[in-house]
């Protein structure tokens, strides 16, 4: 199937026919504004966080949490791997930043693909948490045979610390204003502050309450570390609660993908966008590798 964008077709149009302008009448009483939601929760849009244009510096609110979130994977992780796991905390530090320079370049690498060709440097624009979680799937099995750990119960521990520092960066993209959603006139719309990014091409009317697709990515990784706390006693086989997770966020994402709002330049293989199928075929393989161990744990007659 050909590779699209959604500049210069309809999409963006259809995605938004039939959306009637926000007036005072057709909104949620309940939905909140970009001034009233960002003093509940104590924050606003921050695209740059410090700036030092004498210096050519500045330091961008989804950099920063994407550095926080590698720190603290690699912190609070050796310490969570060893306590669910016996895994050694320093062999399992050791093992994170092996497993950080794949994920970073797997996520670089999907977000090249999804803004292909109008992204094409790998120093520039952002990244895609699936191509991370790809990456890490395949150099995981080589990283942990070549150090000596067992695979499956390192894989089990693991998933609460990556799960949080998706969360983490995810949060990055709220501050930023990217990754935004479609209208919305559900309770939780979130209107972000005039010149923000959802409006800053014209696509969505300005004000327009929308989806907070980026606290829906939270939410969901949130979710995935708190189910494989939750699992991990209950696991029947070393490696069942990395591949429930993978699926249970892959489920997740394909759901919230639903939700973005469409913007020139995001790519569509065919009738879905190109997020929504890696969304789509994680489940898959994850349904195909459950569905391979538990053959694999079937007793022979």
């Amino acid at each position: 199937m050909g590779l699209k964008t959604a500049s210069g077709d309809s999409r963006v149009a259809r995605s938004n026919a039939g959306k009637r302008p926000p007036t005072a009448q057709s909104l949620c009483p309940l939905c909140l504004c970009g001034e009233e939601f960002f003093a509940v929760v104590g924050c606003r849009v921050l695209p740059v966080l410090v700036d030092f244009p004498q210096l050519g510096v500045a330091i961008h609110s989804r950099g920063l949490m994407i550095v926080l979130a590698a720190v603290l994977c690699h912190l609070v992780g050796p310490r969570s791997i060893e306590w669910l796991s016996g895994v050694d905390r320093r062999q399992a530090r050791r093992a994170l930043l092996w497993l950080l320079p794949p994920a970073f370049v797997g996520a670089r690498l999907h977000y090249l693909l999804n803004q292909w060709p109008q992204q094409a440097a790998f120093w520039e624009g952002g990244m895609h948490a699936g191509g991370a979680i790809i990456a890490m799937a395949i150099s995981l099995p080589l990283v942990l045979r070549h150090m000596s750990i067992p695979r499956g119960a390192f894989a089990d521990a693991v998933v609460p610390s990556i799960a949080g520092a998706i969360a983490v960066a995810r949060f990055g993209c709220f501050l930023r204003g990217c990754c935004y959603g479609t209208f919305c006139t559900w309770p939780w719309g979130v209107r972000f502050p005039d010149g923000a990014l959802p409006y800053a091409d014209g696509t969505l009317a300005a004000s327009a309450p929308l989806h907070p697709v980026q606290l829906y990515f939270v939410a969901s990784a949130a979710g995935v570390a708190l189910f494989a706390l939750w699992m991990h006693r209950r696991k029947r086989y070393d490696g069942e609660v990395a591949l429930l997770s993978v699926l249970l966020y892959s489920l997740s994402a394909a759901l919230i993908e639903l939700f973005r709002a469409d913007h020139p330049g995001r790519s569509y293989w065919g009738p879905l966008p190109q997020l929504e199928w890696t969304a789509l075929a994680m489940v898959a393989a994850s349904l195909t590798a459950l569905a391979a161990a538990r053959t694999a744990r079937r007793p022979t007659v």
